[in-house]
């Protein structure tokens, strides 16, 4: 979801990064095999929505003035 659709900017960061730590809890105890797995799978679904994620960053990209964000917070969304 691009954070363009998130009102709310602080919470849409703070969810993401608890949802991360969830994530990296239960990753934690996966045998590798099964990560590089994960990560293959992971990587294909990314690539096979190469437009979808552009599009997304794009919103967000444009509304990053919208949310306070410095010029510099802008170009690394970018």
């Amino acid at each position: 979801m691009a954070i363009a659709q998130q009102p709310d900017l602080k919470q849409y960061c703070l969810d993401v990064a608890r949802r991360a730590h969830a994530a990296s809890v239960a990753l934690a105890g996966v045998r590798g095999e099964l990560k590089n797995e994960w990560l293959r799978q992971s990587a294909a679904r990314l690539r096979s929505r190469v437009a979808d994620v552009l599009t997304a960053n794009l919103r967000d990209v444009q509304a990053a003035p919208s949310f306070g964000l410095s010029d510099a917070a802008t170009d690394r969304l970018r």
